[in-house]
């Protein structure tokens, strides 16, 4: 359905059994439908006018998700989500990614142009592998010392210096972490 201009899904509502789903670049509003599918393992809404993820709480077995471009403010209903695997959140609204923290299988996070201050909650995330924190107004990533897996991290047009302790760790450890 991507790249269309449909608006109303309600038609799958019916599909149980629905694994995957492109909606992005459509003109939908309303994911509520969506509540009901519960093998649901990958969702694309990016860029559409998508408010209200909530009726994702049931999507149990979501491993990716993308919501950049959305009007997406409040991810709780990703709340330790245990299959998620890849997250894409760049130029939301979102604000707080406490919901992430039970998110243990996460392995790709971009965070790119979000209002996110602070990534505490990614402490539990030994899996994350690839974070993208570009443009965001973090100023403390001490948290990421817990994250023994992570390979890349984006800092461009952060608050964060090359000099910064943690960013020194990494580097260390051999994470590519980029500026510019």
């Amino acid at each position: 359905m991507s790249y269309t201009k449909v608006k109303d899904i309600s038609v799958l509502k019916e599909c149980k059994e629905l694994k995957i789903l492109y909606l992005d670049h459509t003109k939908v509003k309303d994911v509520s439908v969506l509540k009901g599918c519960k093998d649901l393992k990958v969702l694309d809404l990016s860029d559409t006018r998508i408010k209200d993820i909530s009726a994702l709480k049931g999507c149990k077995k979501l491993e990716w998700l993308n919501l950049i471009s959305t009007e997406v403010e409040d991810i709780s209903a990703l709340r330790r989500r245990k299959e998620l695997k890849e997250l894409y959140l760049s130029s939301t609204e979102i604000k707080d990614i406490s919901a992430l923290k039970g998110c243990k299988e996460l392995k790709g996070l971009d965070l790119y142009n979000t209002k996110v201050k602070a990534i505490l909650a990614l402490k539990e995330c030994k899996n994350l592998k690839v974070l993208n924190l570009s443009h965001t107004k973090v100023k403390d990533i001490s948290a990421l010392k817990e994250c023994k897996e992570l390979e890349m991290l984006s800092l461009r047009g952060t608050r964060i210096k090359e000099d910064d302790p943690t960013v020194k760790l990494l580097r260390e450890r051999g994470v590519r972490v980029y500026f510019k």
